[in-house]
């Protein structure tokens, strides 16, 4: 694997979070909802234009993913996505801490 994007995002509320990489956007989208079950839903919007929306992430100790999210193809390789995100408040921003990997698609890995 290697690492092709990482970084930090303080996110305002009610608004999405885009990364262009290349020429695919990535959009993060934060809901929050009566049910507590957390859960990503992926949409291909177009096959450059991914949405993740991300519901329920609202926990002040952070949540994430244990291993790498296959999310897409990177060229020859598999896109993947690691991702940490916390929630101090209902009227405050997600800080989303993320790291796009890639992986060859001629191994294991990425294959969630």
């Amino acid at each position: 694997m290697s690492v092709l994007q990482s970084g930090t995002v303080i996110g305002v509320v009610n608004q999405s979070i885009e990364f262009l990489i290349d020429d695919l956007k990535i959009e993060f989208i934060f809901v929050d909802n009566e049910d507590r079950e957390q859960v990503v839903n992926p949409e291909s919007v177009s096959n450059k234009h991914l949405k993740l929306t991300f519901i329920n992430f609202n926990n002040s100790l952070g949540t994430e993913n244990i291993e790498p999210l296959k999310i897409g193809s990177y060229g020859d390789n598999h896109l993947l996505l690691s991702y940490r995100i916390y929630s101090l408040g209902e009227n405050v921003g997600k800080t989303l801490h993320y790291t796009f990997l890639t992986a060859s698609k001629t191994t294991d890995n990425g294959s969630r």
